[in-house]
């Protein structure tokens, strides 16, 4: 079974921009609107609708679940160079954190059929606890990240480091193809 099998088999879909999938993401742009965390998973110059639905375009590649019609998780890509993407995540609050932890393996295992190296910024102090049980490796609040106004911290996993983090589901490589990378 390869990578995107796998995030199948969990119940992933990648965002492929059709009517259906348009909704489901204004339905999670608004919950995410209404409930004050927009801000806090994406930077300000997403918060306009137009902003946010272009930045779900290629060259992102979005993974998410949806159950009863809504989002309860999201994993965006964007490639930054070569073998390089920056990343984030979101689930609901109410979300099981047994699913969220195989949607999270799904997740990066799909990325790392792309890419060496995944970055992300965030704001929370909650995932800062979360991402480091997860392998990644943090720095200190960079001022001035977030968008060019706030401070956020850097993020980053290497590939290596997320196959010996026993993340890595079993049963198929995370190793690209000769010349892959």
């Amino acid at each position: 079974m390869n990578a995107a099998e796998y995030a199948h088999k969990q119940g992933l879909q990648l965002y492929v921009p059709t009517v259906q999938n348009d909704y489901t993401m204004l339905r999670w742009y608004l919950l995410m609107q209404e409930s004050n965390q927009f801000l806090t998973v994406f930077e300000p110059s997403l918060a306009m609708l137009s902003n946010f639905m272009k930045f779900l375009q290629f060259p992102t590649n979005l993974l998410f679940y949806t159950q009863d019609r809504d989002l309860l998780y999201a994993f965006w890509m964007r490639p930054i160079g070569q073998g390089k993407a920056l990343i984030g995540f979101w689930s609901d609050k109410e979300f099981s954190k047994t699913k969220l932890f195989r949607l999270l393996r799904a997740s990066h295992a799909y990325a790392f059929t792309f890419y060496t190296v995944l970055f992300g910024f965030t704001q929370s102090e909650k995932l800062l606890s979360y991402v480091n049980k997860l392998g990644y490796n943090l720095t200190d609040a960079i001022p001035n990240a977030w968008d060019g106004i706030e401070p956020a911290t850097l993020m980053s996993l290497t590939r290596d480091a997320y196959e010996k983090s026993g993340l890595k589901p079993q049963g198929y490589a995370t190793r690209t193809p000769k010349g892959g990378d």
